[in-house]
Order: C-alpha cells, then sequence, then structure tokens
C-alpha cells in the first residue's frame, strides 16, 4: 500500500468517527453490519486541471467531492490519488477530496486521477431506525407546506406508506415532462405548476409530496454509474429518497426508476442545493486562474 493511500485511510477513519450523519448508529453497534455492504464496487475519475494565466502558480488546491463514506447503500473502504490529499468536510458535513498540486506553469496542464474503493449493500439490508427531523419539514426548493403540495398529495396519500410512496413515483412519470439539463433549480412547486423540470426538479417535488404526507424524504446527489465503474460529468445526477417500512427507497422520476437496485447509484450529496450550500459542485477550487473539467 502507498504511503498516500496510509493517508487517506487514516483521514477517514477519522472522518466516518467524527461525521454522525452518514452513520446507522455507533461504530460499535454497526460493526455487525458492516458485512452486508458485500458486493465490490471500484470507482475512478479523472480531472483535468489548467493554469490560464502566464504565471506559475503554485500550491494549487482542487476540491472534488468523494462518496459518503457511509450509507444505507454503501461504505466507503478506501480512496487514492496520484497527488498529496486530505479528507475534508464542507459547511454540509459532506465529505471531500482536497487534493494538492505544487506547482502549474503558464497556460499548463495537470490531470488528477482518483479511485474510490467502495462497497455496497443490497437494498434493505441495513434498517434505518431513526430519520433525521430536517427530513420532514419544508425548505427552499422544498415547499411541501404550499397549499397546493399539500392537495395533491392529500390525493394521492394511500393507507400503506410504500404504496403512497409509489403513487408519488407514478404521479411523476405520467404528468411531469423531462426539460433536459437546467443550469437553474426550480423547486417543487415550479415543477408541479409547470409540469416539467429536469432531476433536480423531479427529486424536489417527489420529497415534497412525501414530506406533505408525513413521510420522511430527502433529496440526494451523485452520479449514475455504469458497469465499467467511470465517474463522468455528465453522469451527475439528482433523485429522492423516501423512507418506507424503516428502509430508504430509492425514487427516480426523470429515468423512470422506482426501488431499483441500489448497485447503479453512487450517493455524494445529501439535501438541496442552495447558494449556501457548495455540496453539489462535483468539484471547484478557489483558484480565479484555474479552469476545471472532468474527464
Amino acid at each position: 500500500m502507498s504511503r498516500k493511500s496510509v493517508i487517506i485511510l487514516t483521514g477517514l477513519a477519522a472522518l466516518l468517527a467524527s461525521t454522525g450523519l452518514w452513520f446507522v448508529g455507533s461504530t460499535e453497534e454497526n460493526s455487525g453490519l458492516h458485512a452486508a455492504y458485500e458486493i465490490e464496487r471500484p470507482l475512478h475519475w479523472r480531472i483535468e486541471v489548467r493554469n490560464d494565466s502566464n504565471q506559475v502558480l503554485e500550491q494549487v488546491s482542487i476540491n472534488s467531492f468523494i462518496p459518503v463514506p457511509e450509507s444505507w447503500q454503501q461504505y466507503l473502504e478506501n480512496l487514492e490519488s496520484d497527488y498529496p490529499v486530505e479528507l475534508v468536510t464542507d459547511n454540509n458535513r459532506h465529505p471531500f477530496a482536497r487534493v494538492l498540486i505544487d506547482r502549474i506553469p503558464p497556460y499548463g496542464q495537470r490531470e488528477i486521477r482518483l479511485t474510490a474503493d467502495l462497497l455496497m449493500a443490497d437494498a434493505g439490508q441495513i434498517p434505518v431506525e431513526n430519520a433525521s427531523d430536517e427530513w420532514l419539514t419544508p425548505e427552499p426548493l422544498v415547499e411541501s407546506d404550499h397549499p397546493d403540495i399539500i392537495q395533491l398529495a392529500s390525493r394521492l396519500q394511500r393507507p400503506e406508506a410504500a404504496d403512497s410512496a409509489y403513487a408519488i413515483y407514478r404521479w411523476l412519470v405520467r404528468e411531469i415532462d423531462d426539460a433536459g439539463y437546467d443550469p437553474v433549480d426550480r423547486g417543487a412547486l415550479y415543477a408541479f405548476k409547470e409540469r416539467q423540470g429536469d432531476c433536480t426538479e423531479y427529486a424536489s417535488l417527489a420529497v415534497a409530496l412525501a414530506r406533505a404526507m408525513e413521510l420522511p424524504a430527502r433529496m440526494v446527489g451523485g452520479y449514475v454509474v455504469p458497469e465499467s465503474g467511470h465517474l463522468s460529468f455528465h453522469a451527475f445526477h439528482a433523485w429522492a429518497e423516501i423512507l418506507v417500512d424503516d428502509r430508504w427507497v430509492i425514487v427516480d422520476g426523470q429515468r423512470r426508476d422506482y426501488d431499483p437496485d441500489p448497485f447503479g447509484y453512487v450517493v455524494t450529496h445529501y439535501g438541496v442545493r442552495s447558494a449556501r450550500n457548495m455540496a453539489w459542485d462535483r468539484f471547484f477550487t478557489s483558484d480565479p486562474d484555474i479552469t476545471l473539467s472532468m474527464q
């Protein structure tokens, strides 16, 4: 094992110990549950870094969001980079890899290669005992307290939570048109009124309807990953999760997927993107002379 891998694994262990957002319970309580993560899912991605200036840039910091360390569907076992890297969390406790490049010549380029060893669990193997209250309350872009959303939710709600979640999915597929990628997140109410949106609108409306039914639900961001495990820029996606019978169910109206095999979904973020939440960027840097692209 390389020195970089040892550094990353040490940082990952500390991150897992300090970030309660991702754990199903405590480390001791979950030691037996880790055996449920038995499906290997190696991932790899590349970030091209370009210096657009006529100056030498030194100590350039590049940030790439990574799979959440532990959730009901995935467990991050190892992360490696071909540059020195440290693990950091943003204000929303989302983890990212901060890569340091010591020097980039004028108009020069560098390529960062990252790999992650992810273990996946079959749907339903990791129980969810308690959902956070934040997954039940309205928030910007998830207007679950709006009268129109409440009225539709009351029409769709069924006696059983599973039937209610599926009714939400069927309504989205039937009533909302895929408008293609839109860089502006317009929210649940927009999707309801305009009957269109991209993946974020499908997800935010699903979450709003579920919360209006008092079903815990949350926005999820990450990648729809092919068999090769390559994370590409255009594979970045948003979907909803609704808590049904003590397990999270994926609701992806845009891709016409209800409770699919989670093997194809890799989570990097939970929650709604907003001006205060940079967590939905795939990667970023604070250096204005740097241009990034994901390969």
